[in-house]
């Protein structure tokens, strides 16, 4: 995936909150519009869910922790 794409995606999300809520929950639609990125980089942000792109926001382990933490 291409770098430059990935870090202005990265960019805009975060200074768009707009932005960043339509591309975790409809990445599709989302993705169709961004001119930056090429058809595979979409593809491959498309394949994931939300809760996918979270646990690898914080990274598999981190994830699993904090639901151990917080588990009944």
């Amino acid at each position: 995936m291409d770098r430059y794409g990935l870090q202005k995606l990265v960019e805009q999300a975060r200074n768009d909150p707009k932005f960043l809520h339509a591309l975790v929950f409809d990445a599709a639609a989302v993705l169709k519009q961004v001119d930056y990125l090429d058809r595979g980089a979409k593809a491959t942000l498309v394949r994931h869910t939300p809760e996918e792109a979270i646990a690898a926001l914080l990274g598999v382990r981190a994830a699993a922790d904090t639901t151990q933490e917080y588990a009944p």
